[in-house]
């Protein structure tokens, strides 16, 4: 017995990011095996130039190994547009990426994948991101001043304006009221 082709899809895509995060695993070795022995030393015999060398490199292969797959998830959903993995691919990386990126990967997919669940949430969070986006007209709303009076986003169009959310519950929050007044 087989799996589907989705199936078939899915393990064929997680196999190859398999072995780029194995790669990665064995060069973090590496690194935490460094490290240990620096912070093992007296470290006058191991440099601190050394030591902020060891953590620059962490950093950059973090970063080369996170974009080295998020390459090989776009390349896929490219490659496969009537793949129900695509847009399931696409969700996962949809905030890493900007919303024009986001948009030509969704119009990639096939009409019955952007009808599939996967697909709809796809282009709801598309919707989302569009509402609030920078530079978007944020949606009206209406509450009360701390005179009690009634407020409207829509009064200050044209100007600019803060608005800091903060929850009342949360005690850095409430620290900062008091410099809002």
């Amino acid at each position: 017995m087989s799996g589907s082709e989705t199936q078939k899809q899915n393990d064929s895509l997680y196999k190859e990011i398999q072995t780029i995060e194995t790669e990665y695993n064995g060069l973090y070795g590496e690194y935490q095996k460094l490290n240990l022995a620096f912070n093992n030393s007296n470290n006058s015999s191991f440099p601190i130039a050394a030591k902020g060398k060891l953590d620059e490199i962490k950093s950059s292969n973090q970063t080369f190994f996170s974009n080295f797959i998020y390459l090989v998830k776009v390349r896929f959903i490219e490659q496969h547009p009537d793949s129900y993995v695509s847009p399931t691919e696409l969700l996962g990386i949809i905030n890493s990426q900007s919303l024009i990126a986001t948009e030509q990967l969704y119009n990639l997919l096939t009409p019955r994948i952007k009808k599939s669940r996967a697909g709809l949430l796809c282009s709801s969070e598309i919707a989302i991101r569009k509402k609030t986006s920078p530079g978007a007209t944020v949606s009206n709303f209406e509450t009360k001043d701390i005179d009690g009076r009634p407020v409207s986003l829509s009064q200050f169009r044209g100007k600019y304006i803060l608005l800091d959310f903060w929850a009342s519950w949360f005690v850095p929050c409430l620290t900062t009221i008091p410099h809002l007044k």
